[in-house]
């Protein structure tokens, strides 16, 4: 993120999926990958948002970063980093999220689920996956 935003002091990252996987739903945070992300990203003074519709919010916050909604997490950041196969995340209608936005944001899609047929003519959206 420093390098694709070097003009930012500091960025907002919004993590989408804390749990280990989404399918089969669970909560279980355990050996999670983005408990690594989050670190990481930590280490790196990003500003980090947080949305994972199976684990509690307190959970969420006790990785260091701020539970919010979908919507209000790609209004937000500068980046949004999907983490688990969650369904939800699968129906997402990504360029609605980011109509309003006045900045470019930068997707990148772990699972390569939210394809990018209604993302490829948007100017405010930087996609990238697996």
């Amino acid at each position: 993120l420093k390098e694709a935003l070097p003009n930012k002091k500091v960025y907002k990252a919004f993590i989408l999926g804390f749990a280990f996987k989404g399918i089969p739903e669970t909560s279980d945070m355990r050996e999670s990958p983005t408990l690594e992300l989050v670190e990481s990203l930590r280490d790196s003074n990003a500003k980090l948002l947080g949305h994972d519709p199976n684990v509690s919010d307190i959970e969420v916050r006790s990785t260091g970063a701020t539970p919010t909604t979908v919507e209000e997490g790609f209004a937000l950041a500068d980046a949004a980093i999907l983490m688990t196969n969650h369904q939800l995340y699968q129906d997402l209608n990504i360029s609605e999220l980011c109509a309003s936005r006045n900045q470019k944001i930068i997707i990148f899609d772990g699972w390569g689920m939210v394809g990018t047929s209604h993302i490829k003519n948007s100017q405010k959206i930087v996609y990238l996956s697996i």
